[in-house]
């Protein structure tokens, strides 16, 4: 699936491909490969909020927690700050962060 070119007539089966082998490559504690998956995902589509779900996941297992806070930000607001999952990602990366005062307010 990495080397098919992207059609846009097959794009969210590409998307969820992609979506679906990064998580794979996550697992495996494969950052890079599973990094590239996610931004050739949101290279097309910058509104895909498991992308930036996975991206903020990523960031996390690397223990880089502002960077995580900012990816599940995004996320968060994708998915108009209902998602009680990514909410809890998010206030919790912003505790690591040391914003104590953002992770309140989620």
């Amino acid at each position: 699936i990495t080397k098919l070119p992207f059609s846009h007539d097959f794009a969210d089966d590409l998307e969820h491909g992609y979506l679906l082998l990064a998580d794979m490559y996550v697992n495996k504690n494969k950052f890079d490969l599973a990094e590239d998956l996610c931004n050739r995902c949101l290279k097309f589509n910058l509104s895909c909020g498991r992308a930036w779900e996975t991206m903020g996941h990523i960031r996390e297992k690397e223990a880089s927690y502002k960077d995580a806070a900012e990816m599940y930000e995004k996320a968060w607001l994708l998915e108009h700050e209902t998602s009680a999952p990514i909410g809890f990602k998010l206030a919790f990366n912003y505790l690591k962060a040391k914003r104590f005062v953002e992770a309140i307010d989620i």
